[in-house]
């Protein structure tokens, strides 16, 4: 889906979903999503400020903290929490999934840098998930997977080796 049949259909959602709920739709409020939907696949909040603040008008924190929340209300938006760091939002799949594949996808977070990567290559898909559920006592029904891989990125990975190796030479050294 190209990034502006994602603007469209993002906008569309949010039009109807502030609507149903008798919300205004302000021009910061139209601002944030736009700018939102622009974003890279992953983005903070405060990167989301940061790009909002550059274009020459002032967001406030709490507006754009507000906004955000409305977005993943309204599923145009997700939130990925990583265990007591910042959320990380990403477009929804009912957007237009992560706008290159409309696949589901899993996350590969660094422990060391916070880098995050996608993966698209995994046989999880709340279909299959269903059939490995069958019928549980609570009726739970999978809609979205997000499967989540914590470990070290290449880079740190390197880093981390670099780091070990040079404690042993001086070890030998001595």
């Amino acid at each position: 889906m190209s990034e502006s049949r994602a603007q469209a259909v993002a906008a569309a959602i949010f039009s109807d979903f502030i609507v149903c709920r008798k919300m205004r739709q302000t021009p910061e409020r139209m601002s944030i999503l736009r700018t939102a939907i622009d974003m890279p696949s992953h983005f903070s909040p405060a990167e989301l400020l940061r790009k909002l603040n550059s274009s020459g008008r002032a967001f406030s924190v709490s507006t754009v903290y507000s906004t955000l929340s409305i977005l993943v209300d309204a599923g145009i938006l997700r939130r990925v929490l990583f265990d007591s760091r910042v959320p990380i939002y990403e477009r929804s799949l009912r957007v237009c999934g992560n706008c290159r594949t409309r696949k589901h996808h899993h996350l590969l977070v660094c422990t060391s840098c916070g880098r995050i990567a996608e993966t698209h290559k995994s046989d999880i898909s709340p279909e299959i998930l269903q059939s490995m559920l069958g019928k549980n006592s609570i009726g739970f029904t999978p809609g979205e997977i997000s499967l989540t891989v914590y470990g070290l990125c290449r880079r740190c990975m390197c880093k981390a080796s670099a780091a070990s190796g040079h404690g042993l030479q001086k070890l030998d050294n001595n």
